[in-house]
């Protein structure tokens, strides 16, 4: 992503590849409680972006409301369970594998927040630091 679009951005985020195996696992309640289990791709302290196979046949839509209970993966982040998220927006293009949906965190708890930026902050130098040391 260029700089220019980073540097538009609310707030630095974190990116990830389906290799980096960061796993977020939500509740829907208009799903009757539904268990979803998602690759994440990227996270703020605004909110996340992640990604459900199409042909797990999961119907998700803007304004639905989930309930992240966990993430887990090889970054290491331990966020309090339950934060509620609300859909932004969906990439849906049918000759994708993949449906990405961005949610936006709900009401998050202050010390919610600092745990998120202390963990993108964290994840953000490093990856920097890699990037700089694989182009020299």
């Amino acid at each position: 992503m260029g700089e220019e679009v980073q540097h538009r951005r609310k707030y630095k985020r974190v990116f990830y590849s389906v290799q980096d195996k960061m796993v977020g696992f939500f509740s829907c309640p208009s799903q009757g409680d539904k268990g979803i289990v998602a690759n994440v791709m990227n996270m703020s302290v605004g909110g996340l972006h992640f990604t459900l196979k199409r042909d797990d046949n999961i119907k998700l839509k803007v304004g639905d409301h989930l309930i992240l209970t966990k993430i887990v993966g090889n970054a290491p982040i331990q966020l309090v369970v339950n934060i509620e998220t609300k859909i932004k927006w969906v990439l849906d293009h049918h000759l994708m594998k993949h449906i990405g949906y961005g949610c936006e965190f709900m009401d998050l708890p202050d010390i919610v927040k600092e745990q998120i930026v202390d963990f993108v902050d964290t994840e953000w130098v490093s990856s920097s630091l890699n990037n700089e040391a694989v182009q020299n």
